[in-house]
C-alpha cells in the first residue's frame, strides 16, 4: 500500500472520532467569530457554574474534557499530516483545503470547563535543553508575533493567537523538564490576559507557574500579576502587595515608577480608575 493510501484511513479515523465526540454539523466560518469566554449569568440570577458538582459527575467531567482535548489534538495532527502529503505530491488545491481547515480548527474557542485545573502542574522543572521543546517554542513565538500587527489587520490574528497558546501548552505538557516551560508559561499568561481571551484567573496561574519554575526569571511576572489583580479584577489588596515587591526588586524603571504611582493612589484612595497607559511589556 502506498504512503498516500496508509495515511488517509488514519486521517478519516481521527475525523470520525472528533465528529462522534463534538458533532459534525457545528457552526461554520468559526474563524470569523470572536474568541470570547462563556456567557456568565447576570448578577442576582442563579449561575450553573456556581453549583458544586457531585464527585462522580466531576470525575466524569474531567475525563470527558480531557478526552475532547486529546481528540482535538489528534484531529489537528492528522490534518497537518494530510497537508504535508498533499504538498509533497503536488495536490495544491487539496493542500489549500487542508490548510484552511487547520486554521479553522485553531480559531475555534476552547472554554475553561475545568477552571483552574487547566493550569499545568507545579511539579514541573525547567532544567533541560530539549531540541523538540525549543522547536515548539520557536513555532509558538512566531505564531504569537504574527497574531499582531499585519496578522490582526488581515483578520487572522485570533486564529494565530489561539494556535500560539495551544503550542505553548503543548510544549509544557509534552516536555515538562524543558528549560523553555517558564518562557512558555509567561507568554501563555500574556495571551490569557489579553483582550481576546480575558481569562484572567488562568493568566495569573500561568504567571505563577513561570515564577515556580524559574524564581529568577527576567520576565516582569510580578508586575503583570499586580496589573491583572488591579485591572480588571479589582483585587487591590493583592495588587498592592505585588506592586510593593515590584518597587523593591524590579530592574525595570518604568514598571517601578508605575507601581509607585499605583501604591500611592490605592493607599490614599485618590484614584481607582485605570491609568491612561501601562508600561510596555515584552512580546
Amino acid at each position: 500500500m502506498s504512503q498516500f493510501g496508509r495515511i488517509l484511513p488514519l486521517t478519516a479515523s481521527a475525523a470520525l472520532m472528533v465528529c462522534a465526540s463534538v458533532g459534525c454539523n457545528g457552526p461554520q466560518n468559526k474563524q470569523d467569530e470572536p474568541l470570547e469566554p462563556p456567557v456568565m449569568a447576570q448578577e442576582g440570577a442563579p449561575s450553573a457554574l456556581a453549583k458544586p458538582m457531585p464527585a462522580e459527575a466531576s470525575a466524569d467531567e474531567v475525563e470527558l474534557v480531557e478526552s475532547a482535548g486529546r481528540l482535538r489534538e489528534q484531529y489537528g495532527r492528522a490534518l497537518e499530516s494530510l497537508l504535508a502529503l498533499y504538498r509533497r505530491y503536488g495536490y495544491f488545491e487539496k493542500a489549500n483545503w487542508a490548510e484552511r481547515e487547520i486554521e479553522e480548527l485553531a480559531a475555534i474557542a476552547q472554554y475553561p470547563y475545568l477552571g483552574d485545573r487547566r493550569a499545568p502542574s507545579t511539579r514541573y522543572e525547567a532544567t533541560q535543553s530539549i531540541a523538540e521543546a525549543d522547536a515548539l517554542y520557536a513555532q509558538a513565538r512566531k505564531l504569537h508575533e504574527d497574531a499582531g500587527g499585519l496578522g490582526n489587520l488581515l483578520g487572522v490574528g485570533k486564529g494565530k493567537l489561539k494556535a500560539a497558546l495551544d503550542t505553548y501548552r503543548r510544549l509544557i505538557d509534552q516536555h515538562p523538564t524543558s528549560d523553555k516551560i517558564d518562557d512558555a508559561a509567561y507568554y501563555a499568561g500574556e495571551i490569557c490576559a489579553s483582550d481576546t481571551y480575558k481569562e484572567y484567573t488562568l493568566a495569573l496561574n500561568f504567571f505563577q507557574r513561570c515564577l515556580d519554575w524559574n524564581p529568577n526569571t527576567d520576565y516582569p511576572v510580578k508586575f503583570r500579576m499586580a496589573f491583572v489583580y488591579d485591572y480588571p479584577l479589582g483585587d487591590r489588596e493583592k495588587a498592592l502587595a505585588l506592586y510593593k515587591e515590584v518597587v523593591a526588586s524590579s530592574p525595570n524603571r518604568a514598571n517601578v515608577r508605575f507601581a509607585r504611582e499605583r501604591i500611592a493612589q490605592i493607599t490614599e484612595r485618590t484614584s481607582h480608575e485605570a491609568p491612561d497607559a501601562e508600561p510596555g511589556r515584552p512580546r
